[in-house]
């Protein structure tokens, strides 16, 4: 024969119980380059994508810069992208 449980017990799983895992506020690595935001972007314009972060992270170290890139578009185009920065005093 079973014996009863008593209630106290039977409702003990609905008590909130401390979170395990999942996102927490100041969890995780700091970001190198400050704040960080994720996006969608075609495959063929990851390595433009690329080339003009580390552009930008080039010009930290010097007051004017240029680059070029070769890459395609969405219609498979060769295009050449120039980049020419310079800090604004």
């Amino acid at each position: 024969m079973r014996r009863p449980i008593r209630k106290e017990i039977q409702l003990d799983w609905l008590e909130q119980k401390a979170p395990r895992g999942g996102a927490r506020p100041g969890a995780g690595r700091p970001a190198k380059r400050g704040k960080t935001l994720v996006k969608r972007i075609p495959l063929q314009y990851a390595e433009a994508i690329d080339t003009l972060i580390a552009h930008l992270d080039e010009q930290r170290d010097c007051p004017q810069l240029e680059s070029t890139l070769h890459i395609q578009d969405l219609d498979n185009r060769d295009i050449l992208l120039s980049l020419k920065t310079r800090v604004k005093t």
